[in-house]
């Protein structure tokens, strides 16, 4: 009896539309969904604009109903080197287009960026980006100064009244301590695997969180020693018996698809310390 939920696993699309070219990435996804995992972390910056563009491709090609996690606040890369892989990389004349867009460092430094007209107009472009998926988790992404509060409530519903949930993403300390002070505010935290150990206690005990970590398969921690959380301890005490915590796992080729099938196989937790 497997002790981990294949729900438990997202896939993870950073590198659809950049590592690989969005047709390679449409390919790959048919096989994922075919495997069965058709819940996906992505943003809009993700493969050089295009993981969007991908994944609602995806979604009309298969017909199969795919839950999709973005964000809101991460950076479009503006040099020379990113403006040429969305240029060799580009799908049709009008994804191009729409992968110009970019705002700056200073733009999300500004209060205004952060202001929920600001992010419920962001949260609607995403929806026609991804039209023919099925909405997840918006989240707020390393925002530079506190926003969880009564602005959040307005936001909230805003989403959840068109199928989506509340998210943040990077979370500084401060944030983490606001989220165990509120234990009223529900909310999906997306961190780093480098955090969690960092914050192992004060993460785990976040009863109205609920959370997905991303790098735990990249990172796997010799045994724990002094304040190193292991790998095994973040599996077997984090995620075991825990369906709400998932791993976010970035696919990129057919090797990638088969481990993560292999992972969320029925050898459940005991198969990933071999």
């Amino acid at each position: 009896m497997p002790d981990l939920d294949r729900s438990q696993f997202i896939v993870g699309t950073s590198a659809w539309g950049s590592r690989i070219t969005v047709r390679a990435a449409i390919r790959l996804g048919a096989d994922l969904v075919a495997a069965g995992f058709t819940r996906f972390d992505s943003a809009p910056t993700y493969g050089s604009a295009y993981a969007h563009f991908a994944l609602d491709r995806l979604a009309q090609q298969t017909g199969a109903v795919l839950t999709v996690d973005t964000k809101y606040g991460q950076l479009n890369e503006r040099n020379p080197r990113g403006l040429a892989k969305k240029i060799l990389r580009a799908p049709s004349p009008g994804a191009f287009a729409a992968a110009l867009w970019q705002h700056s460092t200073a733009d999300r430094m500004a209060d205004a960026f952060w202001q929920p007209a600001r992010m419920i107009d962001a949260f609607d472009r995403a929806r026609r980006d991804l039209q023919h998926t099925a909405p997840g988790v918006f989240y707020f992404h390393a925002p530079p100064r506190p926003v969880l509060g009564p602005d959040t409530a307005a936001i909230s519903e805003y989403i959840a009244a068109r199928g989506a949930t509340l998210g943040l993403s990077d979370p500084t300390p401060e944030d983490l301590e606001w989220l165990r002070d509120h234990p009223a505010q529900r909310l999906t935290v997306l961190v780093e695997v480098e955090t969690l150990k960092r914050h192992f206690d004060v993460i785990r005990d976040l009863g109205n969180v609920d959370i997905r970590v991303h790098g735990v398969f990249r990172h796997r921690a010799p045994p724990e020693s002094g304040d190193t959380v292991s790998f095994r301890r973040i599996v077997e005490e984090f995620f075991v018996g825990h369906t709400q915590r998932k791993f976010v796992i970035g696919v990129n080729s057919s090797r990638s698809v088969e481990r993560l099938a292999r992972l969320a196989s029925e050898t459940g937790s005991a198969g990933l310390f071999g």
